[in-house]
């Protein structure tokens, strides 16, 4: 008994120190980081200065338009205040080339007699700062009246009927008459060698036209605010119908078309004019230059002939049905003009204003009753 007390006492001292060790753990399972204190997020290195998204060019957006020609659209830089000038003009096809159209912001073509199957032009300009020839200038219409009314415009012409000059005399209308300012028209001497019959000869010049009115005391001031009827967009789609080519008839099969194409490479329709033994270009005759239109209006009326078949008479007031052409399409269109000295208003099927491209506008003024505009 004495011999396993000192073998009892060994194995309870070896217990002991083997229960005061600290525990062990698995070397592998160690981790060989110090643990984290601060947020796992914390970026690792220094924070830039500039967002990573910061354009490495200065943006190139085009500053708004502030300003707009009233006639054409095209953007300026101040406000347009000048009042224009409609010059009637011979379109007969004796009277061809017609001169000086290239300078003009908006061209009617309107009939002009029943028999013959001819058209007028009125050419509506806003700078006439050239010495290139205008014309031939021929008589003032009723019809012609109202249309530069439409624009308020000064009215350039030699003569009229005696319905048109007594409107202009009872109205004030402000117009320039070759009649009683011969010194700022004349007659083309080339035209009158070539053969051309002395009614296709009067001619202006667009400084010739600046001096008349200076010299008269006819400003051509305009308001900064004055509204000529024509609204414009960039917009392309009008979500009309197929426009390449455009053929609009006056009076009858034999008688004198206005054809137009488009041209998909600038957006512009060119034209020409055709009547049964003939055919020209719609250009300047000065320079032989294309007129580019971006536009082209026909516009329905109701449209009267006296009893000797050559005066027409076409209401202009009031409102009535047409067509808008642009970028290769056309719609269905409204106009309305409440009196002779107000713009005409154009407006869709729905309603909204008609928004017109920006560039020159052809104007047709065509019968309502006539079936003949023709789309391809």
């Amino acid at each position: 008994m004495k011999k396993t007390i000192p073998v009892l006492l060994c194995l309870c001292l070896f217990l002991t120190a083997c229960a005061k060790q600290p525990e062990q753990t698995d070397p592998s399972t160690i981790s060989t980081t110090a643990p984290t204190t601060e947020a796992t997020t914390e970026p690792t290195t220094e924070p830039t200065t500039e967002p990573t998204t910061e354009p490495t060019t200065a943006p190139t957006t085009e500053p708004p338009v502030l300003y707009r020609h009233p006639l054409t659209g095209e953007p300026l830089d101040a406000p347009f205040t000048v009042r224009p000038v409609a010059v009637s003009s011979n379109n007969y096809k004796a009277a061809q080339p017609v001169l000086g159209i290239s300078h003009a912001d908006i061209i009617f073509e309107h009939i002009t007699e029943a028999l013959g199957g001819e058209t007028r032009m009125l050419a509506v300009y806003t700078d006439l700062d050239f010495d290139d020839q205008l014309g031939t200038v021929r008589s003032a219409r009723t019809y012609s009246v109202d249309l530069a009314g439409s624009l308020n415009a000064y009215f350039v012409h030699c003569g009229g009927s005696d319905m048109a000059l007594n409107q202009i005399n009872r109205t004030g209308y402000p117009s320039l008459n070759e009649f009683y300012n011969g010194q700022y028209f004349y007659r083309d001497q080339d035209r009158l060698a070539a053969g051309y019959s002395k009614d296709n000869t009067l001619v202006t010049e667009g400084r010739k036209l600046l001096k008349a009115f200076a010299d008269k005391k006819m400003d051509l001031t305009a308001p900064e605010d004055a509204y000529y009827g024509f609204t414009f967009s960039d917009e392309a789609d009008l979500g009309g119908s197929p426009a390449a080519k455009v053929t609009i008839q006056y009076y009858n099969k034999n008688g004198k078309f206005s054809n137009f194409e488009y041209d998909k490479t600038d957006g512009m329709y060119y034209g020409i004019q055709k009547w049964s033994k003939k055919q020209v270009s719609i250009a300047d005759g000065n320079t032989d230059d294309l007129i580019p239109f971006k536009n082209i209006l026909i516009l329905k009326t109701k449209v009267t002939f006296d009893g000797d078949g050559y005066h027409v008479y076409m209401k202009l007031t009031g409102e009535g049905e047409g067509l808008l052409v642009r970028d290769g399409q056309y719609v269905p269109i409204k106009w309305q003009r409440d009196a002779a000295t107000d713009p005409f208003t154009f407006t869709l099927a729905d309603g909204s204003v008609a928004t017109f491209g920006v560039g020159k506008t052809y104007v047709s003024i065509l019968p309502s009753v006539s079936p003949d505009v023709i789309f391809e």
